[in-house]
């Protein structure tokens, strides 16, 4: 039997991000350089700080893209509710400014709502508005059933096009992962457009050359994304990016990165004219 993967949660803010987005939905980032066939059987050892050890089995259902690791989709074992029973880290915040003097009468504050609740509160909002006799449709957050044995890329098979699309606005980063490969390609731009997305999914959704024109469109247009030099290249690159935001993209590049775009075979035949073209013009050929 080969040796169990490691996935190390032994620092605080990894142990956070295991339990807030991916142990709730019954699945497992784990980061290797090892090839493993989705779907193939794995045992995973969990390392915790003070040195405990957690086994957890399961199967790889999705790869990390760049090749970093995979995610898995865990089995529902004594191990995997362990591991959800932890307590989970406080998150570093910064210092509080000193509190400005209350007044005599005060209100009963709101509670803060959560996404969740914001992600509901959407939802009921929405069946509210429904004409009568409507058939409510499934809230997004029941659309995945976490404490199922089915694997969750299977649940997805089984979600009508409508469903997902709905699913895609709400989605842990698992759920995210599979869903910027579904072959409905309109769900790869509500998935972009989800709030909860981190920077290192867009830097790695904008390498999959198969993703939506349009989801690649919204990621060129927002300038939170696009300050990071690894989004804007990797969309020059990537075939699917519309010609349009990719010249533009162009504009912000130096002259060794228009250099390799000239020089690249991996690149399409217009943009590597429009960056010979400015090297020509600023002189270095």
């Amino acid at each position: 039997m080969s040796a169990p993967l490691i996935a190390d949660l032994t620092d605080p803010q990894a142990l956070r991000v295991a339990l807030t987005n991916q142990l709730s939905v019954g699945a497992l980032e784990v980061r290797t350089s090892l090839s493993v066939p989705l779907l193939s059987p794995l045992t995973v050892l969990v390392l915790l700080s003070g040195g405990r050890t957690v086994s957890l089995t399961g199967r790889a259902v999705a790869p990390i893209p760049g090749g970093a690791g995979f995610f898995i989709q865990l089995d529902p074992t004594a191990g995997l509710e362990e591991l959800r029973a932890l307590p989970v880290p406080e998150a570093p915040v910064a210092p509080e400014p000193e509190p400005e003097p209350e007044p005599e009468t005060q209100t009963e504050p709101t509670p803060e709502a959560t996404d969740d609740d914001e992600d509901r509160g959407e939802e009921e909002g929405e069946e509210r508005d429904l004409p009568p006799g409507t058939q409510v449709p499934i809230p997004a957050w029941k659309l995945i059933d976490v404490t199922s044995t089915v694997p969750v890329h299977q649940q997805l098979k089984e979600l009508g096009v409508s469903d997902r699309v709905r699913l895609a606005r709400h989605a842990t980063r698992p759920v995210r992962t599979l869903l910027l490969r579904d072959i409905e390609k309109r769900i790869h731009l509500e998935v972009v457009k989800n709030p909860k997305i981190t920077d290192e999914e867009i830097v790695d959704a904008t390498k999959i050359s198969n993703l939506s024109p349009g989801a690649l469109r919204y990621i060129a247009t927002q300038r939170k994304f696009t300050r990071r030099r690894d989004v804007v290249l990797n969309l020059i690159y990537n075939p699917a990016t519309p010609a349009d935001q990719a010249l533009k993209l162009m504009g912000t590049l130096n002259q060794s990165e228009l250099l390799k775009i000239m020089r690249s075979n991996r690149v399409r035949e217009k943009l590597q004219i429009a960056a010979k073209k400015k090297l020509m013009k600023s002189g270095v050929i």
